[in-house]
C-alpha cells in the first residue's frame, strides 16, 4: 500500500507517521514527465514492508504548483506499483483536486457532524456524482462524534441529505488522539481496543472490500498499518 500526501504546505503524513522523508512529493511533480516506478522507489519512504509513503515537505515557502498534468504524471507512475493508492488531498478546490475525485476508484468524505459539514458534503456529492458515476462508492465518515452532543446532527440526517449510508462513525477522544501523535504512532497501534481504532479498522474493511468478518477485519488493518518490529 502507498500513501501520498499531496497537501504540498500543509501535509501530516510524515508527523503521523514519525517519517523524515528525504525526498518528497514535490520532487515527484518537478519531474514528473520522467517519472517511472524505479524513480519512485527513490522518492518513497517506506514505514514497513507492506507500507510506504510518499511525503509532502509540510511547508507553505515551497512553491511547488500542483497541475493536472503534473499530478497525471505522478499517477501513472504510482499506480502499477501497489494495490492500494490512498491520497490525501488537501483542502483546495482547484481542477487537479477535482479531477482525482472524480476519478478515484473509492471516495471517502470525511466530516464533523455539524451544519456547515452536512451542508459542504451535500454539494460535494451534488457536484461529484454525475462526474463518478454509479459504479464508483463514496463512502461517508462522520469523525469527532459525541464532542459536541447537544449540537451534533445525526448521521440519519447525513443519509436523508446526501442519500448516503454512513460507513464509520469515529467517536472523539482527544486524549487517544493527542498521545498517539505526540508519541509517534498510530491510533491502531497505540490503543488497538480503542472504540475509534475499532472504527477505523471497520473503515479499512470496507473500503478495501476484502474483509468479511470481524475477526478478519482485525488483521486487515494489523496487517496494512502495523509497523515492523526491529531485529
Amino acid at each position: 500500500m502507498i500513501i501520498v500526501d499531496a497537501d504540498i504546505p500543509f501535509g501530516t503524513a510524515g508527523l503521523n507517521f514519525n517519517l523524515q522523508p528525504r525526498q518528497t512529493i514535490a520532487d515527484a511533480l518537478a519531474q514528473f514527465n520522467r517519472l517511472d516506478p524505479r524513480l519512485m522507489e527513490q522518492l518513497l519512504v517506506e514505514y514497513d514492508d507492506k507500507l510506504s509513503l510518499l511525503l509532502s515537505p509540510g511547508t507553505p515557502s515551497n512553491e511547488t504548483r500542483v497541475t493536472t498534468e503534473t499530478i497525471n504524471g505522478l499517477m501513472r507512475a504510482i499506480r502499477p506499483m501497489a494495490d492500494f493508492i490512498i491520497l490525501d488531498l488537501p483542502r483546495t478546490w482547484d481542477s487537479w483536486v477535482i479531477d482525482l475525485l472524480a476519478s478515484t476508484d473509492e471516495l471517502v468524505l470525511v466530516g464533523k457532524p455539524d451544519l456547515a459539514n452536512l451542508r459542504n458534503g451535500k454539494s460535494m456529492v451534488e457536484f461529484l456524482g454525475p462526474k463518478r458515476g454509479t459504479d464508483s462508492p463514496t463512502r461517508l465518515v462522520l469523525n469527532q462524534v459525541g464532542e459536541v452532543k447537544k449540537n451534533e446532527i445525526e448521521g440519519g440526517d447525513f443519509k436523508s441529505a446526501l442519500a448516503i449510508e454512513t460507513s464509520v462513525a469515529i467517536p472523539f477522544d482527544g486524549d487517544t488522539f493527542g498521545k498517539a501523535l505526540n508519541a509517534g504512532e498510530l491510533v491502531v497501534e497505540s490503543n488497538s481496543k480503542n472504540k475509534a481504532a475499532i472504527a477505523i479498522r471497520q473503515l479499512a474493511a470496507v473500503v478495501s472490500g476484502r474483509v468479511e468478518t470481524e475477526k478478519k477485519k482485525a488483521g486487515l488493518l494489523s496487517s496494512l498499518f502495523r509497523k515492523k518490529k526491529e531485529t
